[in-house]
Order: C-alpha cells, then sequence, then structure tokens
C-alpha cells in the first residue's frame, strides 16, 4: 500500500502555555482502557483542546476522552481498542514533537479520527488532503479493516458519511477479506449482509460466512442466528449446502421471513429468479429451478392442513396430498 509523508508546521507552538512544568511533566491521554502519554509541551502541541485545559488550570495532567464525547462507555471502548494502536501513538508522538512520519490510507483513517478528538484542524486537513475519501476497489479491505473505527465516530460526528461506507463494502463484498469482516461485530456484519446492494461470489459462499457468523456467536450478541439466515436466498444454494442446512437447522427456531424463503423451494413449478445481484467479475451461479414430482405434506386430512382433500395414502394408510394438487 502506497505511504505518504505527514507533518504539521510549527504554528501549533502557539498552543503552547508556557508554566514551570512544561520540561519535566507527562501528560496523560485516556481512551477508554486504552492510554497513553508524551511530554506535556507536545502534548499542548498536538491538542489545542489540552493547550485550552492548561490555560484554565495548568496542573492538568490528564484528559479522558471518555467522559466528553458523548457516546455511551461500552462503544466507546470498542472505538478505542480499535484507534488506539502502537502505530497511532508512535505517529502521534513523532508529530508532536515536529517529526515527519510515513504513513498508509490505513493508519491515515485512525489518525484522521484522532486529529478530531484532539482538536488538531491542521492534521485533520493535511490527512484529508493526502488522503482524500476514496471508494475504489483497491481500498474495499482498508475501509473494512477500519470498520469499527468509522462507525464509532460516526456515532458522534454526523461529517462522516457512514451509510456511504456500508454500501461501498456491500456493493463489493465479493472483494472483502473474509477474516477482517469476521473481526466485525454481528451489528457491522449484519449492515453489510442485509443492504440491498449485496454483491456476492455465489449464494453458496455467502452460506458459509454466515455460517462462520453463527460458529462464532458470543454472549450478549444483540442480533440473533435467524437474522442472518433470512438473508440467503435459498432457491440460488447448491444441493449439497440446502442440505447441510436443512440437515443442521433446529426449525423450532423457525421465522416467518425464513419460512417464505424456503418456501420457494418446495413448488413444482419454475421459480422466479431471485433479485441479488452478483459480482459482475465472475460468473453468476445457476440457479436452481427445483421440480419436484412430489410434495407429500404430513397430517391427518381431518386436520384440513391445506385445505384441500386428500388424494392418496401413506404406506400406513393416513391420508396424505401426493402429488400436489396444482
Amino acid at each position: 500500500m502506497t505511504t505518504k509523508p505527514v507533518i504539521i508546521s510549527s504554528s501549533g507552538l502557539k498552543n503552547i502555555v508556557l508554566n514551570k512544568y512544561q520540561e519535566e511533566d507527562d501528560f496523560t491521554f485516556v481512551f477508554g482502557e486504552e492510554k497513553f502519554q508524551m511530554k506535556s509541551i507536545f502534548a499542548e502541541f498536538i491538542s489545542p483542546v489540552v493547550s485550552h485545559l492548561h490555560q484554565t488550570d495548568p496542573t492538568i495532567n490528564t484528559i479522558d476522552f471518555g467522559q466528553i464525547n458523548g457516546m455511551k462507555q461500552d462503544d466507546f471502548n470498542k472505538l478505542s481498542k480499535s484507534l488506539i494502536t502502537a502505530d497511532t501513538i508512535s505517529h502521534l508522538q513523532q508529530i508532536s514533537s515536529g517529526s515527519s512520519i510515513e504513513i498508509d490510507e490505513s493508519e491515515a483513517i485512525k489518525l484522521r479520527l484522532l486529529s478530531i478528538f484532539l482538536g488538531n484542524d491542521e492534521l485533520q486537513e493535511k490527512l484529508n488532503e493526502l488522503f482524500p475519501t476514496n471508494y475504489s476497489e483497491e481500498n474495499v479491505n482498508t475501509y473494512m479493516k477500519n470498520i469499527e473505527c468509522l462507525y464509532g465516530f460516526s456515532q458522534i460526528k454526523e461529517t462522516i458519511d457512514f451509510s456511504r461506507t456500508i454500501s461501498f463494502i456491500a456493493s463489493h463484498f465479493y472483494m472483502v477479506d473474509e477474516k477482517e469482516f469476521l473481526k466485525a461485530t454481528r451489528e457491522i456484519q449484519y449492515k453489510i449482509i442485509s443492504h440491498r446492494e449485496l454483491q456476492i461470489e455465489s449464494e453458496d459462499s455467502l452460506f458459509d460466512i454466515i455460517s462462520e457468523i453463527i460458529e462464532n456467536q458470543k454472549d450478549g450478541d444483540k442480533f440473533e442466528d435467524i437474522l442472518f439466515l433470512e438473508e440467503i436466498e435459498f432457491v440460488s444454494l447448491s444441493e449439497t449446502k440446502f442440505l447441510e442446512f436443512v440437515s443442521s437447522f433446529d426449525f423450532n427456531d423457525m421465522s416467518g421471513q425464513l419460512w417464505q424463503n424456503l418456501c420457494q423451494c418446495f413448488f413444482p413449478h419454475p421459480v422466479k429468479k431471485c433479485q441479488r445481484k452478483l459480482n459482475r467479475h465472475h460468473q453468476q451461479q445457476k440457479k436452481r429451478e427445483w421440480s419436484l414430482e412430489s410434495i407429500i405434506v404430513g397430517g391427518c386430512d381431518g386436520y384440513n392442513v391445506l385445505g384441500e382433500k386428500s388424494n392418496n395414502q401413506s404406506e400406513k394408510c393416513y391420508p396424505i396430498i401426493s402429488p400436489p394438487v396444482k
């Protein structure tokens, strides 16, 4: 990935509050459960927010952004873990001491978000100039890798158009690194998979990814397995994958939408082509049109299950409907 040099001007010197503590004191930046330190003089240079604090009280040596950002604590902690890394800390420390750094698009995303927290407009504008938002195919995994940062910050900064990011990733889903996608929260995963512009390599590949999501379920996940299964178009699954689903799914968990999706497979007439877009660079998988010769419906005619009279008998002489009434 291409890197570019970043350095900010000496204009930040005007933020420095001259007092006797500057040369000896360390200043601590706290982001949720993450924290890092630098000399107070450098903290004021990189962050006008710190400078404003010191104008009020020069002895302040800590700022906790978790208390002033407006996000829920748990959400902010998640954002901080993806935002504050050894690399971003090193980059900020180098910039604050006047050094130039070399960063790529992925690192620029994190530093851009940090510059907003720190109140450093110059750094933010510099990063916007060098790394403008670029929704191109070669960057799809860069945005996927940083999706949690972007989502978290979109909750407190309206200028970040997160819906556009989701749309971009969904429309290029066939190019997304599966490992990076599976690292995302279920909420992000569902936003992408359920997006109307989703483009996939094949329905089988989507089934496999959803199976991985279900297998990796964690306690407290708000998005249930059934929501993901409802996004599968079963008429497009291979027979192998369909049988894999049938053999593993607990039908006590059936939802109305999932039943509707499955019902499309059980009619003898040709099934309407599914509307999902597939990647234009891959050959579209041929839709499987089910043409069953018969459907055996369990239940006695006395219950009038289908509203039709039985037209046959099972081996045990129970009334059934087979072949189905047309």
